[in-house]
């Protein structure tokens, strides 16, 4: 009920979240149709309002909760635990309301709080760094009420502002670069209600 988030696997598999009804499903290559989380979160705590799914290595699974501010983990052996909760980095950063998930190569995974007006790195061993706040890239180009997230190939992250009508860049290395703003291509096509931002194989 309410399937408002996809993820594909390298097999093939699709998986859907239905934001209403509070369950992820797993739909087959040959169409079979499989539960892999409820309400419940598989005991590891309450699945409330599933936004975004990202497919990690060895075929993890990560749902971001969007109403209690947690991203789960389901790993293929049916295991789900959480991997981000609220408090985010723990050094008073929180996550609000995540509305969007990305995985590089390396399994990091990338977490976009939509509320919170950040995003954090949460790398294979559990570490949590934030990569952006909604002072955007801290020259005066601020990042509000972000909407969604992209990870390139490079380890390079993309995220939209929706208010602010823009988008940055952010390297593993941690440089912030507006790529775009509310001007758009300068020549009167203008940039507004930034909702999306998806990045191609070369970048």
């Amino acid at each position: 009920d309410g399937p408002q988030a996809l993820a594909v696997d390298g097999s093939g598999n699709v998986y859907v979240a239905g934001t209403l009804s509070n369950n992820v499903f797993r739909i087959a290559a040959g169409g079979g149709v499989t539960h892999l989380v409820g309400p419940a979160a598989g005991g590891a705590g309450v699945l409330n309002g599933p936004r975004d799914l990202a497919i990690g290595a060895g075929g993890s699974l990560y749902v971001a909760s969007l109403f209690n501010d947690t991203v789960f983990r389901r790993t293929a052996a049916g295991v789900v635990s959480v991997v981000l909760g609220a408090a985010g980095d723990g050094a008073g950063n929180p996550l609000d309301a995540p509305n969007a998930l990305g995985v590089d190569l390396s399994g990091n995974l990338f977490v976009l709080g939509g509320l919170s007006e950040n995003a954090f790195r949460v790398t294979p061993g559990g570490l949590v760094t934030e990569i952006i706040d909604n002072s955007g890239d801290g020259l005066g180009n601020s990042m509000i009420s972000p909407m969604d997230l992209a990870v390139a190939t490079s380890g390079k992250v993309y995220v939209t502002g929706q208010s602010t009508r823009n988008c940055f860049e952010v390297t593993p290395a941690g440089a912030i670069k507006e790529i775009i703003d509310a001007t758009g291509d300068g020549t009167g096509n203008i940039l507004s209600f930034a909702t999306g931002v998806a990045v191609n194989g070369v970048g």
